[in-house]
């Protein structure tokens, strides 16, 4: 049994994540640095708030969980036929304890390399 990854285009998803982290700290950083306390008692302080501090949290909280999602290894079972090459994730065998089971069932009927 390999381990591969969960996401089929890990390298793309690394780097679109990693851009994303460095951005929203970069807008997180700017944010802190040009804070304003006279605007908080202003009618739009929601909206600034909102605009200047939470969404860059968001997106830092969203970048680091692709980041994850990215670099998990997971088990794979890799099928080679005459024209194509599929990697199908082994993680909800895994999970339910049916893998020994799927490798039993798979020893029969192919040759397992």
């Amino acid at each position: 049994m390999k381990k591969g990854h969960l996401i089929n285009n890990w390298i793309l998803s690394l780097i679109l994540s990693l851009l994303l982290i460095a951005y929203s700290l970069k807008w997180l950083i700017s944010s802190f640095m040009t804070f304003e306390i006279q605007i908080l008692s202003g009618p739009n302080a929601r909206g600034y708030l909102v605009f200047k501090f939470i969404i860059p949290i968001l997106l830092f909280i969203g970048g680091s969980i692709l980041t994850y999602l990215a670099t998990k290894p997971s088990p794979i079972i890799s099928i080679k036929t005459n024209h194509k090459r599929y990697k199908i994730p082994l993680i909800e065998f895994k999970r339910s304890g049916a893998l020994n089971d799927l490798i039993a069932f798979l020893s029969e009927r192919v040759n397992l390399v």
